[in-house]
């Protein structure tokens, strides 16, 4: 099993309710055959966050990714907002010592791809 990390920031979003995005999170969540399990956290370290934590195989990370950018990142609602206040990272073979970061919203940062994994 692989985990798949979405971080969304309220704060540089302010015009978007924290709860909407969890309801969004949760939608395409369940719309994800393969999705071994999922969950949500809140948290604050210098500002307000929440971690959706989306566990698949490893088999299934590509898919599961495809459907997180078209439900989350380009929703045609939330999505501009979205891509200005997430961070998107996956667990490698080794766990998190070797992690991807898929997306970032400071696009001047260099990203990974998945099928490095």
């Amino acid at each position: 099993m692989r985990t798949l990390i979405v971080q969304f920031q309220p704060k540089p979003a302010s015009s978007v309710n924290t709860e909407a995005v969890i309801s969004l999170c949760s939608r395409v969540a369940m719309n994800i055959p393969s999705l071994k399990g999922f969950a949500y956290q809140k948290g604050n370290d210098r500002g307000a966050y929440v971690n959706f934590q989306f566990e698949v195989p490893a088999a299934k990370l590509e898919s599961t990714w495809q459907s997180i950018m078209r439900g989350v990142l380009t929703h045609h609602r939330w999505g501009p907002y979205l891509r200005r206040t997430c961070i998107v990272t996956c667990e490698g073979t080794r766990g998190w010592k070797n992690y991807l970061l898929l997306f970032h919203f400071n696009s001047n940062l260099k990203v990974d791809m998945l099928r490095s994994v």
